[in-house]
């Protein structure tokens, strides 16, 4: 979890209070720098400007009542944070980007699909076809089966022969 800046304000005051290092588990920053100048940080990730106003995020901080150095380090600590949030977010054109990567694999998704329903179309025209021929050979054997049985039977009739399995074996 990162800490917010009230988080840092709290620990700073923790400090003044008590004099201990830490507060609520979150390491304190150090303040024993000096700032040489109070500065503005510009952060610009593509075409996202923010200003902030270290010096007055300072001075508000010392009618506070933090110490100037807690102050300037406080701001600065700030400044650093919010240029890191900034380079995170995510802008229009990255959403307009991603949403284009989406719809082109929609599209590709769509075409693959009626690719595959033209496959199976294909497939199920050549399955039905072999079918029917298959049909039509059994077709075919059944009337031969039932000639031969015909034939079998008349044989039988006229005492021809006098059982089917002598013949067969």
């Amino acid at each position: 979890m990162v800490p917010c800046p009230e988080d840092y304000a709290r620990a700073a005051l923790h400090r003044r209070a008590t004099g201990l290092a830490a507060f609520n588990g979150m390491d304190l920053l150090p303040l024993s720098r000096t700032c040489a100048a109070i500065h503005c940080a510009a952060v610009q990730p593509m075409a996202l400007r923010v200003v902030l106003d270290t010096l007055r995020i300072a001075d508000r901080l010392k009618r506070f009542g933090f110490e100037r150095r807690q102050a300037e380090g406080m701001a600065r600590v700030l400044s650093e944070e919010m240029s890191e949030l900034i380079g995170r977010l995510v802008t229009r054109s990255d959403l307009a980007t991603e949403i284009g990567t989406v719809r082109s694999d929609f599209t590709d998704l769509r075409s693959d699909f009626t690719a595959l329903r033209s496959d199976f179309t294909a497939l199920d025209a050549r399955l039905t076809a072999r079918i029917d021929a298959l049909n039509a050979k059994v077709d075919a054997l059944s009337t031969q089966i039932r000639f031969i049985f015909a034939i079998l039977a008349v044989l039988l009739a006229l005492g021809i022969i006098d059982t089917v399995p002598g013949l067969l074996g």
